[in-house]
């Protein structure tokens, strides 16, 4: 299903600010298990072109990304996933895989999911194949949820961005750097909102978070893709 997404970017002040407000407003997202919140990293993949960066970079209305993503540095659940961004509405489609595709993956050998019976994982498959999927960057940060049943909406608040360059970064080596540098703000306290919704913000929701600072431009891969070309980084 469609949805609607919107990212902006807050100061550390602010992050905290409008998340006390909608910690009355909403309810704590029941797969965080604490109140820091919980740790997400992906690792992106894209072809020989480098289309998922260039695309976005170029406000394509129509593209697509491949991920593979963990919880809490924990391997016991992996999720391949693809994100597909239509005219500002964006769609998520995941499948679980093994550890031993996981692993795979991360050295960059898609042919551990050719024994995969899903769409998602036939798709990456073929995709691999005809233009030489790859992985790219780990991206992970600490996130911070909260949900209402009220148009499906969905507040995040995603802190402490970094860009790894190992595959070990998925489960916690220190193979990373801070990612999001903000001017006159420390590298680790600038923080991404996002806020997704079936139909509409409620305007209780919008209220909470008026006079919030600028939209994201860019996407947190291609944030991460340039911080490692900036070190001279490759993955892997």
């Amino acid at each position: 299903m469609l949805r609607y997404e919107i990212k902006y970017v807050l100061t550390r002040g602010q992050a905290e600010l409008f998340a006390s407000r909608i910690r009355g407003l909403l309810e704590p997202d029941p797969y965080m298990p604490s109140p820091e919140g919980y740790v997400v990293s992906s690792l992106y993949f894209d072809d020989n072109a480098d289309s998922s960066y260039y695309e976005k970079l170029a406000g394509a209305e129509h593209r697509k990304k491949y991920r593979m993503r963990i919880y809490n540095f924990d391997t016991s659940l992996v999720m391949l996933e693809r994100k597909v961004k239509l005219r500002g509405m964006i769609e998520k489609q995941s499948t679980k895989i093994s550890l031993d595709a996981f692993e795979g993956l991360a050295r960059g050998d898609f042919s551990v999911l050719e024994g995969n019976t899903s769409q998602l994982a036939r798709e990456v498959l073929a995709c691999a194949g005809a233009r030489g999927l790859a992985p790219k960057v780990v991206v992970t940060y600490l996130r911070e949820a909260y949900v209402h049943p009220v148009s499906n909406t969905r507040i995040t608040f995603d802190k402490f961005l970094d860009a790894g360059w190992s595959p070990a970064r998925m489960t916690g080596s220190n193979d990373y750097v801070y990612a999001f540098p903000m001017a006159g703000v420390g590298e680790a306290e600038s923080v991404i909102m996002e806020i997704k919704y079936d139909k509409y913000i409620p305007s209780f929701v919008a209220a909470a978070l008026s006079h919030s600072g600028p939209q994201l431009a860019a996407s947190k891969y291609v944030l991460c893709r340039d911080k490692l070309y900036s070190l001279g980084k490759i993955y892997g």
